[in-house]
Order: C-alpha cells, then structure tokens, then sequence
C-alpha cells in the first residue's frame, strides 16, 4: 500500500516517464501506448488507493496508534513469559465477557421498563380506590416488579384502615406515624410486617424476593380481615 500524501508526486513522475519513453529516440523493448495503458491499469489497480482514507480508517490508525506500546509489551511477553502473557489475554478476555454482559442486561433492563405498564403510585392517593391500588399490585407482581408491588399494597392497606374510620389518607404523614396511630390494635402487627418490608427493600439495597411478597400478600389479607370484623377503633 503506497502512502497518500506520496501519490500526487509518483503519479506524475509515472505519468512523466512514459512521456519521455514515448519521446525518447531510443528503441525499447515495449511499444509505447502499451507502457501508458500499464501505467493507467496500475493507477486504477485495487492496490493503489488515490482516495482520502474514510473516517472508520482514520479511527483504526489512531486506535492502532495508542494501543501500540502495549501491543509491543504483550509481544514481548510472549517470548519473556508464556505464563503472564496468557494470563493478561485471559484477563482481557473475562472483561470483555463481562462488558458485553453488562450492555445486554441493561438493554433488556430497559426494554422491559419500557414495555410495564404505568402505575397509579405517583399520583393522588385522594383519587385512588384500596380496589385500584390492589389491582396495581396485582399488574405489578405480573411484570416482576415486586417492590412496586408491595408498596401499593401498603398504600391500599393504610387507605382501607383510614376509610374503616371514615378519613382519607393525607399527604406527609409518614409510615411511622399511622404504625403509631394503630399499635393499640389488632392491626398493627400485620401492618408493621408490611412496612418494614416495603421500607427496607425501597430504601436499602434488599432486593424483593417472590418470599417477600408472599409475606406482604398475608399481612394486606389479615389487615383486610381485620377492618371486615370491625375491630379497627382508634
């Protein structure tokens, strides 16, 4: 492959010694429009470029380029020491794996974010049924998204409790303060169950399990039972 910048001077040093071939007095051994005809095949030859090399090449020198000495410093390990060398390739090669890993998860992460359904959780509770809320749980669970899901039974526990009592849930009043509201009754220890679970998988770094779930399912169904024997009297 001939350098670029070199290629405006050889075509024209080429160009001017057939002319002068074409010229010369002097007998050759080749006729000459067949030593133009040759030159001009060559100049259009895959092997000899005239074109600016495009952006995807100049990106491969410049990598090529920086990653060079390190390149060198593997070549000579491999003569030095087999062990190291083959050990670096395979470090090289697990974060590699692990790269491509990771981009797919996150990928499929999003796609999956993008493809669940919209929850209520985010608006008004004033506008929102314990059925509606409950039904929310239900669709977040069937998308895998447990820690949604038990949230809004949470919320659909609290808002039954305040509705048994004939109030509404009201904004910034915190978890703690409706366990405070009902320790005297017989709803607090599934109600506690409940919070602690959503507050510490939503706030922490516990994932939510199908056993988490399972534990926020029973307490939101013995809450409900409760409220249905009308045995909620604060």
């Amino acid at each position: 492959m001939i350098c670029n910048r070199a290629q405006p001077l050889l075509i024209s040093a080429a160009l001017c010694l057939t002319d002068a071939a074409c010229a010369s007095e002097t007998k050759t051994s080749a006729d000459p429009q067949t030593i133009k005809a040759t030159v001009r095949d060559v100049l259009s030859g895959p092997d000899y470029v005239t074109n600016s090399p495009d952006a995807f090449n100049k990106l491969r020198d410049w990598l090529v380029e920086i990653f060079r000495p390190f390149f060198k410093l593997l070549d000579s390990l491999y003569y030095t020491s087999p062990f190291l060398y083959f050990g670096i390739i395979a470090v090289l090669a697990l974060i590699l794996v692990f790269l491509a890993w990771h981009i797919a998860y996150t990928l499929v992460k999003a796609m999956k974010r993008r493809s669940r359904p919209e929850f209520l959780l985010n608006e008004s509770v004033a506008t929102i049924s314990p059925e509606e809320l409950e039904a929310q749980a239900r669709a977040a669970f069937e998308h895998q998204e447990n820690l949604l899901g038990i949230r809004a039974l949470l919320q659909a526990s609290l808002l039954r409790l305040e509705l048994a009592r004939n109030a509404r849930l009201r904004r910034g009043t915190t978890n703690r303060q409706y366990l405070a509201r009902y320790r005297s009754t017989d709803v607090y220890t599934p109600l506690e169950q409940l919070v602690a679970i959503t507050e510490s998988r939503w706030f922490g770094d516990v994932v939510c399990t199908a056993e988490d779930v399972e534990r926020c399912q029973q307490a939101h169904r013995q809450i409900q039972r409760i409220i249905n024997a009308g045995k909620i009297s604060v």
